[in-house]
């Protein structure tokens, strides 16, 4: 209906009216000539015909303009969707630098774990959803049924702008690690000690995602998902005058033997 009303406003309306102005010029000017215009058809009736016959042109003219039937278009047509599936790369994240601070964690039972990511992926980037947790182990050596389950950290919202990330941007992610109070004095004697506590983050994902990234119905779950790529995990040690971070990364080497495969961390 809408599409039959636009037809009869952009075509047929103005052939009538072209066709009424023409007819009544063109009879009012026969008349006139016949000399019986002057009480059949008045003269300013032709010139008013005229008048009418020449606006119709120009506003025909100016319907069927380059100019006016882009802003139509413009207006008609929707604009086309971001097509951010397109340009997403989630091999761009990358970690450049974890910290770890254990200055509340004799008092308040807390770590904090600042982590710095850069966003390559091609798209601004939300860091929120986590899941898993951090194992503590007494050293990197340190056999796997000796590791501790420590509490899914949590983000600081007030120290962690998690929202809209730039494309070749950094994001800077503090995390709170809670742990119990004998787990914080067993760390806090290793590091006075000299000793080497180890913290395995191959367990804990922190998800990012393009910020205007599609969601997939009931729950609302984002379709377009990455883990960040944290390193396997890191050590603290004392130095002389502060505890310092260091990067543990762990790989598997495979070595063939004959017929015989032999594994080794």
């Amino acid at each position: 209906m809408r599409n039959f009303f636009r037809f009869l406003s952009d075509h047929v309306v103005p052939s009538l009216v072209i066709l009424f102005s023409a007819l009544l010029a063109l009879g009012g000017g026969i008349l006139d000539a016949l000399q019986l215009g002057e009480w059949l058809f008045p003269k300013y009736w032709l010139v008013f015909g005229l008048a009418i016959f020449f606006l119709a042109i120009v506003w025909v003219l100016s319907q069927l303009s380059p100019s006016n039937n882009a802003s139509r278009k413009n207006l008609e047509t929707p604009a086309p969707a971001k097509e951010q599936t397109s340009i997403w790369n989630p091999e761009g994240l990358y970690v450049g630098e974890i910290q770890a601070d254990v200055r509340r964690l004799s008092d308040d039972l807390v770590m904090e774990i600042s982590i710095r990511v850069f966003n390559a992926t091609g798209a601004s980037i939300n860091i929120r959803n986590m899941r898993g947790y951090i194992g503590y182990r007494d050293s990197p050596g340190a056999q796997t049924e000796s590791e501790v389950k420590l509490p899914m950290p949590q983000y600081l919202p007030d120290r962690s702008p998690v929202d809209d990330r730039p494309n070749l941007g950094e994001a800077f992610i503090v995390l709170a690690q809670h742990v119990s109070r004998e787990t914080a004095q067993k760390i806090h004697q290793q590091i006075e000690s000299r000793e080497i506590p180890y913290f395995r983050l191959a367990s804990l994902d922190l998800i990012a995602y393009p910020t205007d990234t599609p969601r997939r119905p009931p729950h609302g779950e984002e379709v377009l998902t990455a883990r960040l790529p944290l390193w396997s995990g890191f050590t603290l040690r004392r130095d002389t005058e502060r505890v310092v971070t260091g990067r543990v990364i762990e790989g598997h080497v495979k070595q063939v033997i004959g017929a015989t495969a032999v594994a080794s961390v």
